[in-house]
């Protein structure tokens, strides 16, 4: 099977993508936010994941749109009906579906909760030439998501990597005090992450955690911390902990006197 996501349905590549895979027998499935679009007509299934208004958007709504699409997915693959799959297989699916409904508070209150705190982010890295956003498993996605955001909202060149490469690669870059935001929802990479913001802040680094609230665990390594309202399981983590950038890029853009996403320019 073949995912291929695009939000307005109509970005070539995807759908190009999408063409081939069907071509060479994959079953093609479209997340998508337009009915009728080209990737509709190339994909032999289509998830809308359509949101109240179609009006021009820096990309956040849809990639959160996306995002919940993708897990609704993977939940009702992981429910169907299969020799292997048993009623406590299927109940527990049903269990996470309605986790991912609860996150819906959770992301109200986060963005609402890390806004000034996101100013106060932007006015400590806005004079950086690069910036660097760091992840790994789920939070690698949302690592080079944010560093898009930074870089499409604020014009200001950023890169997501994984928390372990950065120790092999990145952290031998220049300036030594390089902003470096550290995505550390609960779960199996957060000692890693926790690792890396001791080491970037011994180095120099302008360390911004991302981190549940109440998790002190990087806090201690940090020049500020962007608190994450709510429990998220670190699969669900990415619908929670890209929410700062959005903010963080606006500000940055800003406070340095352009206008931001100016996503116009060639």
């Amino acid at each position: 099977m073949v995912i291929a996501i695009s939000a307005s349905g109509e970005t070539e590549r995807v759908v190009e993508a999408s063409r081939a895979a069907r071509r060479y027998g994959a079953l093609t499935v479209a997340v998508t936010g337009t009915p009728g679009s080209p990737l509709t007509r190339v994909a032999d299934r289509t998830l809308m994941v359509d949101l109240p208004d179609t009006e021009p958007s820096p990309g956040i709504r849809t990639y959160q749109a996306s995002l919940l699409g993708l897990l609704l997915i993977a939940l009702q693959v992981g429910r169907a009906p299969r020799p292997d799959i048993t009623r406590d297989a299927a109940r527990e699916a049903d269990a996470l579906r309605e986790e991912l409904v609860v996150l819906a508070d959770h992301v109200d209150a986060t963005a609402k909760a890390i806004k000034q705190e996101c100013r106060r982010v932007a006015d400590l890295v806005a004079d950086a030439p690069v910036m660097v956003m760091l992840g790994s498993g789920p939070s690698y996605g949302t690592a080079l998501f944010t560093a898009a955001k930074m870089v499409e909202g604020a014009g200001v060149f950023a890169v997501g990597q994984d928390l372990e490469e950065w120790g092999h690669v990145e952290r031998l870059a220049y300036p030594d005090d390089m902003p470096l935001f550290v995505i550390a929802p609960p779960g199996r990479s957060r000692d890693k992450a926790t690792e890396v913001a001791a080491r970037a802040h011994e180095l120099g680094r302008r360390v911004v955690a991302v981190i549940s609230r109440g998790d002190t665990s990087a806090a201690g390594h940090a020049h500020a911390v962007l608190p994450v309202h709510g429990r998220v399981r670190e699969e669900f983590s990415p619908l929670l902990y890209h929410l700062f950038a959005g903010y963080v890029a606006c500000f940055v853009a800003q406070g340095l006197g352009r206008l931001p996403f100016q996503t116009h320019r060639s």
